[in-house]
């Protein structure tokens, strides 16, 4: 059995088929690396890139819904 979370719409409960929009198959990729401290570089640059992201999405909800749902 799957069990399978969201956002619920409707406060019921719902039986039936699923169907799945779009759905994709994810493959994880190894991979050797010989140049660890560039991979270590490259991890801590998506890092602060994705941080600053996080905090333009954040600025942005507090402008659009206020501090209380932006949080």
């Amino acid at each position: 059995m799957i069990t399978l979370s969201g956002k619920s719409v409707f406060g019921g409960v719902a039986i039936g088929k699923i169907a799945f929009y779009k759905r994709q198959e994810k493959q994880v990729r190894r991979y050797h690396v010989e140049d660890t401290e560039a991979e270590a570089a490259r991890f801590e640059e998506a890092q602060e890139t994705a941080i600053a992201q996080l905090g333009e999405l954040y600025d942005k909800a507090m402008e659009d819904v206020g501090e209380a749902n932006a949080a």
